[in-house]
């Protein structure tokens, strides 16, 4: 029965790997209040000494992505490296967070399980990783990844590279996420530039925004063995009429460029910092926008983009 929750018929092991877990997921559809009810995440903080300046520059998660992504295929298969499945019994961790798992319903391609953001604090800077699902038994991996990747250094110009004093770390496990009242409206007050991408077309609309959040949140929704069960007209139409009544305040709108080395190229990025003012809210997009400030929200979410503190204030 729609919208009804059952146990995964299978565990990953049964189902000879993650991406079949994943492709089963789709069959097991729930409502998203029942997501939010049973949301997983481990949360790893990782505290930097004397490196707050960093938490200002919009390029900062890029690069400390590329330092932990070569830090976890140090450790990978052959395999995975070449962008092929893991064939071991439980997969490395650079196969599951840098990896192509398939998409979505044929249209987006399943997003990556696990968001990045950094923050001052006093004059140290608090890299958070967060993981969803079950990509939380990889959190040791992923943890001590993360640390040996920002001891060996952060990518700068001319081939240089800023190593980081690791001082802490910490792993948290959560599961279950409450869900405020918004029916006096809520505020997204966005800490990392948020962008849509349409094509080459980028925009900050709020319909499509929360329109991105969903789909977002459907393929996260995989990574705990579930689906999603909404109707997708309904859900456009509730999105374009909040988005109408939505009002932007903006602070800033940073443009910058981030390099690959996969691609051996540098690449335009841009975004919008400030604050997006909703109108009173239904329980259901609550429960969305509730879990959105802790998945992100918009384009380049692996890259740190479209954080947001969500703020409950009248409308």
């Amino acid at each position: 029965m729609a919208g009804q929750y059952v146990e995964p018929r299978k565990s990953p092991e049964e189902t000879f790997g993650l991406r079949a877990y994943v492709n089963d997921a789709a069959d097991n559809r729930v409502t998203l209040a029942h997501l939010a009810s049973t949301w997983q995440m481990a949360r790893i903080g990782v505290v930097c000494t004397r490196a707050a300046d960093l938490a200002r520059v919009p390029n900062t998660i890029a690069r400390i992505r590329g330092a932990w992504g070569r830090k976890l295929a140090e450790g990978a298969s052959v395999e995975a490296v070449a962008k092929q499945p893991c064939p071991w019994p439980a997969p490395c961790a650079y196969d599951l967070f840098f990896n192509s798992f398939g998409r979505v319903d044929g249209r987006i391609e399943l997003p990556k399980p696990f968001v990045l953001s950094a923050e001052a604090a006093g004059g140290n800077l608090v890299v958070n990783l967060t993981l969803f699902g079950i990509a939380s038994d990889w959190a040791g991996e992923a943890a001590d990844a993360l640390v040996r990747g920002l001891r060996h250094g952060l990518d700068e110009a001319g081939n240089n590279r800023r190593p980081l004093d690791v001082i802490d770390r910490n792993i948290g496990v959560s599961s279950g996420l409450p869900v405020a009242d918004m029916a006096n409206g809520a505020s997204l007050v966005f800490t990392s530039p948020v962008v849509v991408r349409s094509g080459e077309q980028l925009h900050v609309r709020p319909a499509s925004l929360i329109k991105s959040l969903g789909n977002r949140l459907e393929g996260l929704a995989r990574w705990h063995g579930m689906s999603i069960d909404l109707d997708p007209a309904r859900f456009s139409q509730e999105a374009e009429l909040l988005g109408h009544h939505a009002v932007w305040h903006i602070d800033d709108q940073p443009v910058w460029r981030r390099g690959s080395l996969a691609q051996q190229r540098r690449m335009d990025m841009a975004g919008v910092l400030g604050t997006l003012a909703l109108p009173p809210l239904s329980p259901f997009m609550a429960t969305l926008l509730s879990l959105g400030a802790y998945a992100h929200v918009g384009s380049r979410a692996a890259l740190g983009m479209g954080h947001y503190r969500l703020a409950l204030s009248p409308f």
